[in-house]
């Protein structure tokens, strides 16, 4: 996924083409810390949105070391708290060595699964910790965005018995139903989901009073309504 809009995470900076930059000074180096997202929006937000069922994102941590005299060592960049829905395949990475006037990116790659709350917000804490202690800490605020369509999946296992799966999305909260028909088009069985708020849902049919055979499912919702074929197999 292309970085195409910057994550803000410094509250003390000066602004530059919509990134933040906070300078710490101790005695032995000035280190500037700034943190970019791969998200898909034109700019950067207060609160960064992210989308849910995504695989393979990736959290950069920008880091110059701004010393004219002095190198970085043993810098360590963690990230110590992301939400439930959100999976780090790695939560920390090791700088050993940032020579004085010199930056560099720290790449952090993350999955989103499915059951994100959509458009509720939720925090991810990260934090530098260099020899002296912690040089920087910084909490940002995710908001995780739904489908933009509805989307009715296939079955799986196909074919199945005693019961499958189906996944579906709803880019808006909607009363969801399926029907269950023969090859005959005549009806077998209706399953009313009720109300369903936005984002990705599953749902489990059961091959239960259903001889083997050929069969189709219909999602409805609100005006949306699609239809997929499944096989039972006794």
């Amino acid at each position: 996924m292309q970085v195409i809009a910057k994550l803000i995470l410094s509250s003390l900076s000066r602004k530059q083409e919509g990134r933040e930059n906070v300078r710490m000074e101790d005695a032995m180096s000035h280190i500037i810390i700034a943190v970019l997202a791969s998200i898909c929006v034109a700019a950067a937000t207060a609160q960064t949105p992210i989308p849910a069922d995504s695989r393979d994102n990736t959290l950069v941590v920008a880091i110059e070391n701004s010393s004219t005299w002095s190198d970085a060592e043993s810098l360590m960049v963690r990230v110590l708290r992301s939400p439930p829905a959100v999976r780090f395949h790695a939560d920390e990475q090791r700088v050993d060595r940032l020579e004085h006037g010199r930056s560099t990116d720290i790449l952090f790659t993350f999955d989103v699964n499915r059951n994100a709350s959509i458009n509720s917000a939720d925090t991810v804490e990260l934090q530098v910790t260099g020899p002296q202690g912690v040089l920087w800490r910084k909490t940002s605020v995710w908001t995780f965005t739904g489908p933009a369509t509805f989307r009715l999946e296939q079955n799986y296992p196909n074919p199945f018995n005693p019961s499958c799966i189906v996944r579906y999305a709803l880019p808006q909260s909607a009363r969801v139903t399926f029907t269950i028909y023969d090859v005959l088009g005549q009806r077998v069985a209706v399953m009313d989901e009720g109300m369903k708020q936005a984002g990705y849902h599953d749902v489990t049919i059961s091959a239960s009073g259903l001889a083997s055979g050929v069969y189709f499912y219909r999602m409805e919702a609100g005006s949306f309504g699609a239809s997929r074929k499944m096989v039972v197999l006794r």
